[in-house]
């Protein structure tokens, strides 16, 4: 099977700042019913003092914590530039490598900011209202940006959270709601799971 290969331009900017390390690969894993996952490895030289044996971890590790964005817009003719991509998420984890021949790898992993709502599992209960006002008011309490929660019809007399992360109950509310959750890349959204568009 031929792999087609698509050019483009790809910015990551951590806190909004630029970042302009020597990027070897970016890999950006979108799923539907969990957290976006993205790897960055960087390539770097070493520039370590004549009294030390690797360099100085601070650079990266001072990532840790941080917004990310990364931007990929295709050039070319192979993909429309209107189908840019933009990624908004955290960064949880930093690896740095270092080696005697003074070449440094650096690998960045951030996630969705969905992903602090799977922080702990707890137990909630909530009493004459529906699910849609549940899922605001629970993701009211995260840095996540929300997008569309559609009002879903009636109300629940009584429901309960029961040893689930924030995460797991408003997938569980929005799929018993006919409701469909998801991360865009940019902002949360809950809406009816149907519709006719297909990307190919």
């Amino acid at each position: 099977m031929a792999l087609l290969e698509t050019p483009a331009e790809c910015l990551i900017r951590v806190d909004n700042e630029e970042i302009r390390f020597n990027i070897s690969s970016v890999r950006l894993d979108q799923f539907i019913d969990s957290h976006h996952q993205l790897v960055i490895q960087i390539q770097q030289v070493g520039k370590k003092a004549s009294d030390q044996d690797f360099d100085d971890p601070g650079d990266y590790t001072k990532f840790l914590g941080s917004n990310i964005t990364l931007n990929i817009k295709p050039s070319g003719s192979m993909v429309d530039e209107a189908r840019a991509l933009e990624f908004i998420g955290v960064i949880t984890d930093v690896q740095l490598e270092n080696s005697i021949d003074g070449l440094n790898m650096v690998r960045i992993h951030a996630a969705s900011p969905t992903i602090a709502m799977d922080g702990a599992i707890k137990n909630a209960h909530y009493h004459e209202k529906s699910a849609s006002d549940i899922v605001s008011g629970l993701l009211g309490n995260y840095q996540v940006t929300v997008g569309t929660v559609e009002s879903t019809s009636g109300k629940y007399k009584f429901d309960t959270q029961y040893r689930e992360s924030d995460f797991d109950y408003i997938m569980r509310l929005a799929t018993a709601s006919g409701m469909f959750a998801w991360y865009s890349g940019r902002d949360f959204n809950m809406s009816p799971a149907n519709g006719s568009n297909t990307v190919e």
